[in-house]
């Protein structure tokens, strides 16, 4: 693809804060079955835009169009970091062998363009500062039945409490089966969360029970900024995670 864009070597991509309308495209060649993962990895990684899991990120209206060799897309984001552009490609390579890909992810905005080889990438979060307790001490990257708690300090309204766990949902959207957190011991092995259910067990306390769950210890890293997000609207008192059984 012909660019007019400043091209970006690979650190100063992870390193910019992207805005405005970003696009790119990959090759697949003739396989189905790539074209088919390809739009699953970006709807799940526009939907978790879209819900604030990448906060202060945001994205919206994403488009993906199959052309002769591949896939295109494009979609519109505020204030995203360049790093959760790890997150995709992280999305991209689950579950595809080394050497499937006939080429790199393309990306370009108004911030350059630059191009990413589609392989398993450690995600490494900020360290935050919230305006609310946080003690997720017991996520060391190997769990088993956890619950995760949010509390509010108010009554939730029950559109917002129904919006919220979309919001978590999407969180656990990139994570369950998708890879998108590796360990630094195991990069290939595909974070993973079992069996769980997103949802308010009082008006104020919105939970996710899980049966087990691997990933990388900075996926939580997600939850928070996400509690930070909701907090501006509704006041946060606690983030936690308790391991049961």
């Amino acid at each position: 693809m012909e660019t007019n864009r400043e091209t970006l070597n690979f650190d100063a991509a992870m390193t910019n804060t992207w805005q405005g309308n970003v696009s790119g495209h990959l090759s697949t060649g003739s396989d189905p079955a790539l074209r088919n993962h390809v739009r699953n990895a970006l709807s799940r990684f526009a939907a978790a835009l879209e819900r604030g899991v990448f906060f202060p990120g945001m994205g919206r209206g994403l488009q993906v169009s199959e052309t002769d060799e591949g896939a295109a897309w494009c979609l519109s984001v505020s204030q995203l970091a360049g790093r959760e552009w790890t997150i995709l490609s992280n999305l991209l390579a689950f579950s595809t062998p080394p050497g499937a890909w006939p080429g790199p992810l393309y990306i370009e905005g108004g911030q350059g363009a630059f191009e990413m080889l589609i392989e398993p990438r450690l995600y490494h979060a900020p360290p935050v500062r919230a305006p609310f307790a946080i003690d997720l001490a017991a996520a060391n990257g190997y769990l088993q039945d956890f619950v995760l708690r949010v509390e509010f300090e108010a009554t939730v309204p029950a559109e917002m409490r129904e919006q919220f766990c979309q919001a978590l949902d999407a969180w656990v959207a990139i994570v369950d089966r998708q890879g998108a957190f590796p360990m630094a011991e195991s990069p290939t092995l595909a974070s993973v969360v079992g069996p769980h259910v997103c949802r308010f067990e009082d008006p104020t306390t919105a939970i996710i029970e899980g049966e087990g769950m691997v990933a990388a210890p900075d996926a939580f890293a997600l939850i928070v900024g996400l509690c930070i997000d909701w907090n501006r609207r509704l006041k946060i008192n606690a983030l936690s995670l308790e391991v049961v059984g």
